[in-house]
């Protein structure tokens, strides 16, 4: 219970934090700036990693992901016997409905996510970002047991732009690589 109080206060930190940096921002119009983009990547990963808390995570993707996202994902796995990674296109309620479900079947869940470069467009006052998300888990099977723990790597690029004082995504095109951690 202390650890999900914890985790709440933290998202709630971050979270008023991008609060003051957006309006910052509002204010003297200054083009968007890597902290602020890390300021809402590290928020994401707090709201990710609090999967106990479905209704703050799904109002953090909602608030910061725009109505007209899109999301292309390719996926790659060592259990995917098509001989190509399959391309998934997603749009907000889709992308949010993926984080949801997924923590039904996901155990040992951790992730994070890191900025590593921002490109700001001054002329439309939006960015470019490079971000890595890196999530380590164990998927269950439909009678809940545990299978092979994995690691799974996610590199993303993304516009962002501000909505109504908000930094939120509009398109992402990411590349997600997947391995299975085998016992030596």
């Amino acid at each position: 219970m202390k650890y999900l109080i914890q985790k709440t206060l933290m998202i709630a930190i971050c979270a008023l934090v991008i609060t003051h940096a957006n309006t910052a921002k509002a204010a003297d119009q200054d083009a968007i700036t890597f902290e602020m983009v890390e300021a809402k990547n590290n928020a994401m990963e707090l709201a990710l990693q609090n999967r106990a808390a479905h209704a703050e995570m799904i109002r953090f993707l909602h608030n910061h992901i725009s109505a007209d996202a899109s999301f292309e994902i390719t996926v790659s796995s060592p259990l995917d016997m098509s001989g190509g990674a399959p391309k998934m296109v997603l749009d907000k309620t889709q992308y949010i409905n993926s984080h949801v479900q997924s923590g039904q079947f996901v155990t040992d869940y951790e992730v994070t996510i890191k900025t590593l470069d921002v490109w700001m467009n001054e002329a439309d006052n939006s960015a470019v970002s490079t971000d890595l998300m890196i999530e380590f888990g164990a998927m269950m099977t439909n009678e809940g047991k545990k299978q092979k723990p994995f690691v799974s790597r996610t590199k993303c690029t993304t516009i962002h732009a501000m909505e109504d004082d908000l930094l939120v995504s509009r398109e992402s095109e990411c590349k997600t690589d997947i391995s299975y951690i085998e016992d030596i």
